[in-house]
């Protein structure tokens, strides 16, 4: 698969050839970590819920203001960030932890603690939002 070169996707639920839904559903497929916003003036017909079971991170009805729609963006960036350091940190603690299996110092088990605390306090950041 290529290179992920996009920060974000913000996508319409009815475009010409392929609607919004069924994007959402291929980027999250393909790039399961890019975030996804989802914009609709068929609300009747199309739910948060569903935006969000197929893939989205965030879902807005139109019409929107601008600051509501900024304010999403941004918490929806914001909350990828914190995503993105989570995974970094646990990649580290698969690094630190695979030389630990041959052998246990004190140094690796108490970054991998801290670690881990960090992880967990990121997680309540990401709820917090």
């Amino acid at each position: 698969m290529g290179q992920n070169t996009f920060d974000a996707v913000i996508t319409d639920v009815m475009m010409p050839e392929m609607d919004g839904m069924t994007l959402t559903r291929e980027i999250s497929k393909n790039y399961p970590d890019l975030p996804v916003t989802v914009m609709t003036g068929f609300s009747d017909q199309y739910s948060a819920r569903k935006a969000i079971a197929d893939g989205a991170r965030e879902f807005i009805k139109k019409p929107f203001s601008m600051v509501d729609f900024s304010l999403r963006l941004n918490k929806m960036m914001r909350g990828h960030e914190i995503l993105c350091e989570i995974n970094a940190k646990k990649k580290e603690i698969e690094e630190i932890s695979n030389p630990m299996i041959f052998q246990l110092p004190i140094e690796s088990r108490e970054r991998v603690k801290n670690l881990r605390k960090e992880i967990r306090d990121l997680k309540k950041k990401l709820k917090g939002e």
